[in-house]
């Protein structure tokens, strides 16, 4: 992600910095719509550590096993020259590949060349790069890289301008961009985790909608980058890699969908208080007064940041704090998105409560509606269970 300009680097002040990736844009739409996760994510707030401090318990995180794991995978896929990827790919996508010409873009493959340039200027220089890459494989393909490892592509999120760094691989054969992608958890018997292969789709077509937008920078046509993508993962319990395919194309067409209807960051910030900040985090050992008073501030701030509270917030670290924020409005989405759709604009569970009861007069032609459909509703439950209607 770009350093946070303005106001987005003022609200974020000195608490610890996550930038955004792939994984965590595939997150924040899951919940679409939601003005205080947008301004977190475009400021690059690390959502884990203010999670924690907010809702007062541990955020669940990687462990350090998963993490070496996942190296050691990634690293044993990769060695001899990719020999087991392109193995992969010419049996699993169909790829006729005689020779492979391949490029690393990672910021360390990188440093050596290019001494100096770090953070932002990095992230540009390797955006610039990928670029190159990629229009050389659609413009001069016998001369060009074919496989370009830890690419970086940008990205518009909120408004602002993310960079996101690729743990793909893309293979360019025959005028097409295939993306293939690591993930170090097992596929026992044929199947993998359910819940982990489909956040690996959901990351894997922010990559894919990335290169597309990018190619058609570039003057080309999206459909240059192939929407059916190879997983590759541990085989068992063993570190023998096999593959899945899958076509995300419905993936990336709805992310595209989401993205357009993200609320600008700087907006949302523009309409809070002046002031409106992120505390200093805590440091580890602090006593509990000083996590009390930072924990305060901070729900303070996040209370000046609309919400949207829906099914889709379980896997946000924020979930805790906006449930029980929820919870003590009484808002309606605490019930879930199929009642609070029944309720529109009713977002009060006792306003919707009198409503259906009779109790409240519809104050306008949207609560008229909503009164109907919930008096409905009231008169079903009451013969459900024996009552006079």
């Amino acid at each position: 992600m770009t350093d946070a300009p303005g106001s987005l680097q003022h609200f974020r002040g000195e608490f610890p910095r996550q930038p955004l990736n792939a994984r965590r844009v595939a997150g924040a739409l899951e919940a679409p719509g939601c003005q205080r996760r947008t301004v977190l994510d475009a400021a690059a707030v690390n959502l884990d550590r203010l999670g924690s401090l907010v809702s007062g318990s541990p955020t669940d995180r990687q462990s350090p096993f998963a993490l070496t794991r996942g190296n050691q995978f990634e690293q044993q896929v990769v060695a001899n020259g990719m020999a087991e990827i392109i193995s992969l790919a010419r049996r699993h996508l169909g790829l006729q590949i005689p020779e492979v010409r391949q490029h690393d873009l990672s910021a360390s493959a990188l440093r050596e060349a290019y001494p100096g340039v770090t953070g932002t200027k990095m992230n540009k220089l390797r955006a610039r790069l990928t670029q190159q890459r990629v229009e050389e494989m659609l413009t001069h393909p016998p001369r060009a890289y074919n496989l370009v490892r830890h690419a970086m592509t940008p990205l518009e999120f909120g408004g602002e301008t993310a960079y996101l760094e690729q743990d793909v691989l893309a293979f360019a054969v025959d005028g097409r961009i295939h993306v293939v992608e690591i993930k170090s958890y097992p596929r026992i018997d044929g199947r993998a985790d359910p819940t982990r292969a489909s956040a690996t789709v959901r990351q894997t077509a922010v990559y894919v909608l990335s290169l597309r937008l990018l190619a058609a920078d570039l003057g080309a046509s999206s459909d240059v980058v192939n929407t059916t993508t190879m997983i590759v993962l541990p085989e068992n319990l063993s570190f023998r890699p096999t593959a899945v395919t899958i076509d995300i194309d419905m993936h990336v067409r709805r992310l595209r969908r989401q993205l357009a209807l993200v609320p600008r960051a700087s907006e949302v910030l523009d309409a809070a208080p002046s002031g409106t900040r992120l505390p200093a985090a805590p440091a580890d050992g602090a006593g509990a007064e000083e996590v009390a008073e930072a924990a305060t501030a901070a729900r303070e701030a996040l209370a000046q940041l609309p919400p949207r509270f829906t099914d889709g917030c379980v896997s946000c670290p924020l979930f805790r704090h906006c449930r029980d924020e929820s919870e003590r409005h009484r808002s309606t989405s605490r019930l879930g998105m199929a009642i609070a759709g029944a309720c529109g604009n009713v977002t009060d569970i006792t306003a919707a409560l009198d409503l259906a009861e009779g109790r409240r007069v519809p104050v306008d032609p949207s609560e008229t509606a909503v009164a109907t459909i919930l008096a409905r509703g009231a008169a079903a439950a009451r013969l459900a269970v024996g009552g006079p209607t």
